[in-house]
């Protein structure tokens, strides 16, 4: 007696996305993927404090920090 498992993968290969993975963030060029420092604490903190908009997708380049901004909406 034979049995036949199929599986579907069309999910992963539907969404556009190769082998069912995104990209990380911080695999982008440039970006950090260390512990943050105190300086990176501040410098973010200062930032939301004073002059943030609202908006993740800028906050890391205009608060001058080189990290995602999943990172920072974590932290």
């Amino acid at each position: 007696m034979q049995t036949t498992i199929t599986a579907s993968s069309s999910s992963s290969k539907a969404a556009g996305v190769a082998g069912g993975t995104k990209t990380p963030c911080w695999a982008k060029v440039g970006l950090k993927r260390e512990l943050w420092t105190p300086e990176e604490d501040e410098l973010l903190i200062n930032y939301i404090k004073k002059e943030w908009d609202g908006r993740w997708r800028t906050l890391p380049k205009r608060a001058g920090l080189l990290c995602c901004r999943k990172s920072c909406h974590i932290r």
